[in-house]
């Protein structure tokens, strides 16, 4: 049973999203950096390749998070530590972490990344073409092997490409 409140997005290990990371008041200390494993309008999960450099995040901590997404402007949230365990033989650290404060609009553009990202593997299992839409919030993430880049290029481009489809 997925007890989840929010739907997750998947970032391909093919895209690196640097995430950087900082104690919250009471806790002092450096910013740490991470990647990003998943993302929901609801938190994230983040890899810690130097679990040292993580120091001591431990369920309950406060984080101040710092990323990216290609696209967007600079994100800038607030988390909880929901759980922090190491990530196996790699020697990391696997951390979850639960938005304490975001703005209606980072939410409403993750939501729309799941949205589109779901849209864009229902086409693919329909085997419909194109199976790119224009439009699409998550191309700038998006490593599947059949995706049509060339509808990304320029409005003119998009025009041919769809031309092309229709012979």
């Amino acid at each position: 049973m997925n007890r989840r409140r929010h739907k997750r997005l998947r970032i391909d290990g093919a895209v690196s999203i640097a995430v950087q990371v900082f104690p919250v008041m009471p806790f002092l200390g450096p910013a740490a950096q991470a990647r990003l494993v998943n993302l929901s309008a609801g938190g994230m999960a983040l890899i810690f390749d130097d679990a040292a450099a993580a120091g001591q995040l431990s369920r309950g901590a406060r984080l101040r998070v710092h990323f990216n997404l290609p696209g967007a402007p600079l994100s800038d949230c607030e988390g909880l530590v929901t759980h922090a365990v190491r990530n196996g033989a790699r020697g990391g650290l696997r951390v979850g972490l639960r938005f304490l404060r975001t703005s209606p609009t980072f939410e409403e553009r993750i939501r729309r990344m799941i949205f589109d990202n779901e849209i864009c593997d229902s086409r693919i299992a329909e085997r419909a073409q194109p199976r790119c839409d224009a439009a699409c919030s998550f191309h700038t993430l998006c490593q599947k092997p059949i995706r049509d880049p060339e509808l990304f290029a320029s409005p003119q481009q998009v025009e041919v490409a769809l031309q092309r489809l229709k012979r």
